[in-house]
């Protein structure tokens, strides 16, 4: 689906596009060359020439050429309108970029996650868009209970808060303020092909896109990065399964998330409130878990009684996987692309939106010095507090999950709320990972030789 700023219309070119009624971009009326910030950027054109002496019938086929060159070129191509690519659609549709916003669903659409929101998210979301972060998640909570092998070790209240949402809900509210600012979405297909070279993204649909810079937000298995010569590490995926559970029964008054620890090796188990239900899930290394489905199931037996008959959802998660060099000259890849995730957690939506913004200012800053191709180096400079709180993440894990450690960092979680609520002041980015590893190590040292 193709989102035209004229509601209710077809544009044509090749194929029939069907517009969206409900979201608006309002830009095409604009200028093919417009100055943005102080710097005119050109656009890349290869389209035929228009014949000036051609009769009525070819001036009829040489206009619809001239729209269809309009509507197919812009400054930026974003394959993904998750949260890492909706949120540098916004930006840069707000500093007057033309914008293409590529997803292969059509929204509202359901995307498998944990949904949980830290205080950083909340503030990194209104670096981005400012207000309605009310908008952004459904239900808050202060606290959490910790698990280990299905028994209650640990629980804080009334400390920091934390949100959950629905990926249905956050992603379709993310692309709405992108679209509300002038960008344009492309639903119900992908990326087939891209050329790094020329800028040109041909989509499945047939349809042949331009832009001076192409941004991949497209996951996990990214079609950007594996043009840019990035393969995946499959070595360094987690894997996560979940359901949502509707609250009854005894879940019904589930109001604290829950961390289960020991149910797989390098990783754990969760149940999240939501407003209508429970989010249920396990995640770990796919190289530490070969029997991931049967650890799912014994996690629904253990905190449901059952089995419900509910579908499962699958997908594979970077830990510990992101790259030094997200991107080259005027490609760049952000979010789950990048590998972006917290290695601990897991959390990747404070981190997705972070590296679009990291993303979309460093176009920017291309832009104005009028090279598209060091837009990467620009990125490199912006995203570089972010890779170091990254790496300090990934060496934290051994603390929590090694066969050396584990046990004992469980045994320190029981006995102190302090471990947990250092924890929570380093998910709401009020403390650095290098603190809280330090902390932590002094807390296991203790134990070892108390």
């Amino acid at each position: 689906m193709f989102l035209s700023p004229h509601s209710g219309t077809a544009i044509e070119f090749g194929i029939q596009f069907v517009t969206n009624p409900i979201l608006h971009a309002s830009f095409f009326s604009d200028p093919p060359h417009y100055k943005r910030r102080s710097h005119e950027l050109t656009q890349i054109n290869s389209w035929p020439q228009i014949n000036p002496l051609a009769h009525q019938a070819g001036i009829l086929f040489n206009k619809r050429v001239r729209d269809a060159q309009h509507m197919n070129a812009f400054d930026v191509i974003i394959i993904g309108a998750g949260p890492g690519g909706s949120s540098a659609a916004y930006l840069l549709a707000s500093s007057g970029m033309r914008v293409a916003l590529i997803d292969k669903a059509s929204f509202p659409r359901d995307k498998l996650c944990g949904g949980m929101l830290s205080e950083r998210t909340e503030k990194v979301y209104k670096s981005i868009f400012g207000d309605r972060w009310e908008d952004a998640h459904e239900f808050t909570s202060s606290g959490a209970r910790f698990f280990y092998r299905g028994r209650l070790i640990n629980e804080v209240s009334n400390y920091r808060k934390i949100y959950f949402t629905t990926r249905m809900s956050l992603d379709y509210h993310l692309v709405r303020l992108a679209c509300a600012k002038g960008a344009t979405l492309f639903e119900n297909t992908c990326a087939a092909s891209l050329e790094p070279e020329s800028g040109l993204v041909r989509l499945t649909n047939g349809a042949p896109l331009r832009g001076n810079f192409i941004i991949g937000a497209d996951g996990v298995i990214s079609m950007a990065a594996k043009n840019l010569g990035f393969p995946v590490q499959k070595e360094k995926l987690a894997t996560a399964l979940e359901i949502e559970f509707p609250r009854q029964g005894n879940m019904e008054e589930v109001c604290q998330p829950e961390i289960h620890f020991g149910v797989v090796r390098w990783g754990y188990g969760w149940v999240l409130p939501k407003k209508d239900t429970l989010t249920i899930g396990i995640a770990g290394l796919a190289q530490k878990n070969r029997s991931l489905r049967e650890s799912f199931l014994a996690f629904l037996k253990q905190v449901c009684s059952h089995v419900p008959d509910i579908k499962w959802q699958g997908h594979p998660i970077p830990i510990g996987n992101f790259m030094l060099r997200p991107g080259r000259g005027n490609i760049l890849l952000v979010g789950d692309a990048a590998g972006f995730v917290e290695p601990l957690t897991g959390e990747g939506i404070s981190f997705a939106m972070q590296s679009g913004s990291c993303a979309a200012h460093a176009i920017l800053d291309a832009t104005d010095s009028g090279n598209p191709q060091s837009a990467s180096g620009h990125y490199k400079q912006r995203y570089q507090q972010m890779a170091r709180l990254l790496n300090q993440a990934q060496w934290m894990r051994y603390l929590v999950f090694s066969d050396f450690s584990e046990k004992l960092f469980i045994k320190v979680l029981q006995r102190s709320q302090n471990v947990i609520h250092r924890y929570m002041d380093l998910a709401a980015d009020e403390m650095d990972y290098a603190d809280y590893s330090k902390f932590l190590i002094k807390r296991l040292a203790h134990r070892i030789f108390r």
